[in-house]
């Protein structure tokens, strides 16, 4: 069984509006369960779409940790790897980030990654005064 991300990598790493949407709607039919450890692993690029989220996804919902990440890219002379890697386990608070990007509450996140609401709470609270 192939992801759609498997078969066509060059959409979920374009720049073009229609892709990134294409990207992301592919990431919800994924027929892999790795959605989770795709947005892990989206934290670890500068552009593309992984799990969903794009670059700006990102940025939006972790300013000062994406600003981070291309300082850490720029200074090091990166250059964006374009295959999707998965398999690793996703950061309880990737997924928590995640999941209030695209609506969820705190009490949500917490029946998902097990994190604590209070702390959900705060650490949004922390990302939007950063």
């Amino acid at each position: 069984m192939t992801s759609p991300c498997d078969a066509a990598p060059d959409v979920w790493m374009s720049e073009n509006p229609e892709d990134i949407e294409r990207a992301k709607d592919g990431c919800l039919d994924c027929p892999l369960s790795r959605f989770n450890a795709c947005q892990s692993e989206g934290w670890r690029h500068e552009f593309g779409v992984f799990g969903g989220l794009s670059h700006v996804d990102r940025e939006r919902i972790d300013p000062k940790r994406y600003a981070a990440l291309s300082r850490t890219l720029d200074a090091a002379g990166v250059r964006v790897d374009k295959a999707i890697i998965a398999g690793r386990e996703a950061d309880p608070r990737d997924k928590a980030f995640a999941l209030l990007a695209v609506g969820a509450t705190s009490r949500e996140v917490e029946a998902v990654t097990g994190v604590k609401a209070a702390t959900v709470r705060k650490w949004a609270q922390r990302s939007r005064q950063s």
